[in-house]
């Protein structure tokens, strides 16, 4: 076996060849191990946004379990939580589908990105139906 092949085998996560995993320096940003430019890609932007929108939910109940001292206040926050969703859905949807046809066009594409951005849209969804629900149909 030449050193060619063995690096090849290495295990190491860090001297792997991933693309979502991010350069030791400068210079290995620049090139790669055979020469070629390498791409740096936005793969934490495209966990971080679904991560806040998740987070969202667990948000608005640590504010209403903060205001509990006045009797209305939690449930206008619970309102209001349903409120601001019917305008921030559509955009971030369109922020999902962006990031989405940028990672075709680079060819970053993962499922599991993917998966957790359309899981994070259905949570979402999921709480404005809540609060569009609450204590019985709206009709």
């Amino acid at each position: 076996m030449n050193a060619r092949e063995e690096e090849k085998y290495d295990l190491d996560p860090v001297e792997s060849d991933n693309p979502y995993q991010a350069p030791r320096n400068l210079a290995d940003a620049e090139q790669g191990p055979a020469g070629e430019a390498i791409k740096v890609t936005g793969t934490k932007v495209n966990w971080l946004i679904p991560s806040l929108a998740i987070g969202y939910v667990p948000l608005v109940f640590v504010l209403m379990f903060l205001n509990s001292n006045d009797q209305f206040t939690p449930l206008y926050i619970f309102l209001y939580s349903g409120l601001f969703l019917t305008y921030v859905i559509p955009i971030y949807a369109i922020i999902l589908i962006w990031n989405t046809v940028s990672r075709f066009r680079n060819g970053t594409n993962n499922v599991a990105v993917t998966l957790y951005q359309l899981v994070s849209l259905v949570v979402l969804i999921w709480w404005l139906m809540t609060v569009m629900n609450f204590n019985g149909s709206p009709a």
